[in-house]
């Protein structure tokens, strides 16, 4: 009883760290001097506790959840998506993408996220070392239509 108790509390735990939105749908407008950045990050179990504030030329344009996407419309030229770092919920650095926007094109990018633990010797004692990381990439269409096409909107 007490192990189902704590396993239900994750598992409510857990939801609030997913999106929740609509699944995957197109942009259907855009204006003709600016293309969208869908900038999306698949469910993975590394890191899903936490979600990072996604900016674009450091103006914030949304918060990226775990199994979610953003819709990120910018104007022809060279713009940066990067994450905001936060100690409160997501503590991980990852590098920036700079993209080179043409009118009337579609962009992607993903957030891949990573973990690894190892058990290495200090001393005399074993100890479990833990490193995760993020990366921004900037992914090709026809690979990124299938991998966000089950994703949800990210609020």
């Amino acid at each position: 009883m007490k192990n189902s108790i704590l396993i239900i509390l994750a598992l409510i735990l857990c939801a609030g760290c997913a999106a929740t939105g609509q699944k995957f749908v197109p942009a259907n407008t855009m204006k003709s001097d600016e293309g969208i950045i869908y900038v999306y990050r698949p469910h993975r179990a590394a890191n899903s506790g936490g979600y990072p504030v996604i900016t674009l030329d450091g103006i914030k344009q949304g918060v990226l959840k775990d199994g979610g996407y953003l819709v990120v419309r910018a104007r022809e030229g060279k713009h940066k998506v990067e994450q905001q770092y936060s100690i409160w919920n997501w503590d991980i650095n990852a590098n920036p993408v700079t993209l080179n926007i043409k009118p009337g094109n579609n962009y992607y990018v993903r957030l891949l996220t990573d973990a690894s633990a190892s058990i290495e010797m200090v001393g005399n004692v074993r100890m479990l070392m833990t490193k995760r990381g993020a990366s921004f990439v900037s992914i090709d269409e026809s690979l990124a239509l299938e991998e966000i096409r089950n994703l949800n909107y990210s609020k």
